[in-house]
């Protein structure tokens, strides 16, 4: 079934209080649930997540503070749920030894059967349940700033998935490089930040760098205008930008930049990178958005060499959003009902004209 976008405009407090407001009844239980699996999720005691929440709230720039507490005022639950969730990934990637397994595979230009750019990625997450429930497409028009598309869960403000109305489309993997520290912007806010005021990847990458940033991860981001793909590879210290080669880019968890690179990768990591590429290889020049879909369902485990349901194929069990952006046309072709979500039927979404005027 597909899902009805949620239009949300004007200042921060209002875009919080219309997000919170289309919260259903079921929010604060959904929301509590998962706050409460946290400790298991990263085997952490929640009073040592919350000490990390308050450096973190520190770092939150205020229009988006401004739009946690409207959401969290008119859904009912607390300033620091709402912060929680926007902050997860941080968590994870600062308290524990985080193991991430998503995969994002850009092709344009000669690889695509009419050159224009397609942008496909499938996000993984541990708390299928919760993400199943609360999954959302959110159209925004800031009151400031450009209008976006976010593919997310109710509850979260900042971007995981997202294009925005120049066709900049912007998405996160978690990294397995670990130069931590909680002084930084949340990734969510400050990919945020990159769809609501970026007009171009170099603008988008400044956003990125001259940010204090807090944990490893590997942001894919596509202009179809040039057309060019780059994957910002970064963690609390350094930052190591990796481009499209012959008009493809994969990116999964492990950096492969000089400056971020590690020695002990994650072991699915290069597997699935090499699963994508070959896939992408045996499809140069006549790849299509039925073909991109294709490559996201693939079930190879490339580890066991059979087909397989593990974190080592594309498509794994925890896959929980599956999305092929055409930024050309602002459509974007997104599965996020069920799980694995590439499994599902993906539906169309545009960032209209009338909803960026």
């Amino acid at each position: 079934m597909a899902l009805h976008p949620l239009k949300l405009s004007g200042t921060p407090a209002a875009l919080g209080a219309q997000h919170g407001a289309s919260l259903g009844e079921g929010f604060r239980a959904d929301c509590e649930s998962f706050l409460h699996s946290a400790e298991t999720i990263f085997n952490t005691p929640y009073e040592r997540i919350r000490a990390n929440l308050e450096v973190l709230d520190r770092f939150v720039p205020d229009e988006f503070r401004q739009e946690m507490q409207g959401l969290a005022q008119a859904a009912g639950v607390t300033y620091e749920n709402i912060l929680a969730l926007n902050t997860f990934l941080d968590t994870s990637g600062i308290l524990v030894a985080q193991r991430p397994h998503c995969i994002n595979l850009v092709a344009y230009g000669p690889a695509t059967t009419d050159g224009r750019l397609i942008h496909g990625r499938n996000l993984d997450f541990p708390a299928a349940g919760f993400a199943e429930k609360t999954a959302a497409v959110f159209m925004y028009r800031p009151e400031h700033g450009n209008a976006f598309l976010s593919v997310a869960w109710g509850g979260f403000i900042g971007a995981v998935t997202g294009m925005n109305e120049h066709g900049l489309t912007v998405t996160e993997i978690s990294a397995s490089n670990h130069r931590v520290s909680p002084e930084g912007i949340p990734v969510m806010i400050l990919l945020r930040m990159v769809l609501q005021y970026a007009s171009s990847i170099e603008e988008a990458i400044e956003i990125i760098r001259s940010s204090p940033r807090t944990a490893g991860f590997n942001i894919t981001l596509t202009d179809w205008r040039v057309p060019e793909a780059v994957c910002v590879e970064f963690d609390a210290e350094k930052v190591g930008i990796r481009r499209a080669r012959k008009s493809l880019l994969v990116v999964s968890e492990n950096s492969l930049t000089p400056r971020l690179a590690k020695q002990e990768l994650w072991q699915c990591g290069p597997a699935r990178h090499i699963r994508a590429h070959d896939l992408a290889d045996q499809h140069y020049g006549r790849i299509t958005p039925e073909i991109m879909i294709e490559i996201l369902r693939d079930r190879w485990d490339p580890i066991y060499r059979r087909q397989g349901k593990s974190y080592n194929c594309l498509c794994s069990n925890e896959t929980v959003q599956s999305v092929v952006f055409l930024p050309q046309e602002r459509r974007a072709l997104i599965s996020n009902r069920s799980v694995p979500a590439p499994d599902g039927e993906y539906v169309e979404y545009t960032l209209t004209e009338a909803h960026v005027a």
